[in-house]
């Protein structure tokens, strides 16, 4: 989990996935299109404005980093929690959502 203001929290993630992938990138050298999956954790009230109207932001998204984008439905929400999981997949070189 992070918290703190907005900034704080883009520049936090920056930072983790930036050190996932270069972990990554080291144990695939001789994978040509080694895949990277990373899961977020979203508030449910936030989905809405990535899935967009009729779906046109996620598929923006999709079209923009060539990464599959999948959030979770909404009955399938953890005990206690109202947060839906969106699922972030696809190659190092093409997922531009991977490359901060």
């Amino acid at each position: 989990m992070v918290s703190g203001g907005i900034n704080e929290i883009l520049r936090a993630v920056e930072l983790i996935l930036s050190k996932l992938l270069s972990e990554l990138q080291s144990e695939d050298e001789n994978d040509a299109e080694p895949k990277t999956k990373v899961r977020l954790i979203v508030p449910n009230g936030s989905c809405g404005g990535i899935i967009g109207k009729g779906g046109s932001t996620i598929r923006s998204f999709i079209e923009e980093s060539q990464a599959g984008i999948k959030i979770s439905p909404q009955n399938n929400n953890y005990y206690g929690l109202n947060d839906r999981l969106v699922t972030l997949t696809g190659t190092l070189d093409d997922n531009k959502c991977f490359n901060t």
